[in-house]
């Protein structure tokens, strides 16, 4: 058995939409909302005088919502890139709108947050699942897209 490769099984050609690029740009936006989540949580710090390496305040529940806000945004963000690479191979508009969509809700999510009512982040946190179930979705059809399962026409 020999296992060699026809140039006719290498013909699949694949193009990205020019429009990608404003998927791109929501993770490079992506860096400044955890370096904004960041600086408030080391200016939290400062204020309450929690010292490193502390992670947490047994004592100053207000820093501990800010350094949630941001530990949760930081667990989130590597599936939501991934998300909207995907996703963003179905239709780079529509993907890169959902993504701006998710920075908003993440930041409605902090200032939530830093209200220092956690329960003030559920409106942030609510639209945030909304806008990546969107994504897992278009990332769904992407796959049936790419696999032959369908063949659906972008309006735009």
């Amino acid at each position: 058995m020999s296992n060699t490769t026809t140039p006719e099984m290498m013909k699949y050609v694949f193009t990205v939409d020019p429009a990608y690029g404003y998927v791109l740009l929501v993770l490079f936006f992506c860096y400044f909302l955890s370096f904004w989540q960041g600086f408030m949580v080391g200016r939290m710090r400062t204020k309450l005088k929690v010292d490193y390496p502390a992670m947490y305040s047994d004592t100053e529940p207000l820093f501990n919502c800010y350094q949630r806000a941001h530990q949760n945004t930081l667990e989130k963000m590597p599936l939501f890139m991934i998300l909207i690479l995907a996703a963003g191979l179905f239709n780079a508009k529509v993907a890169a709108a959902i993504g701006f969509f998710w920075l908003l809700t993440r930041v409605i999510y902090s200032v939530g947050y830093y209200s220092g009512m956690p329960k003030n982040r559920i409106a942030g946190s609510a639209l945030s699942l909304l806008s990546e179930f969107a994504l897992v979705t278009m990332t769904f059809l992407q796959v049936g897209q790419m696999a032959g399962w369908w063949n659906i026409e972008q309006a735009f």
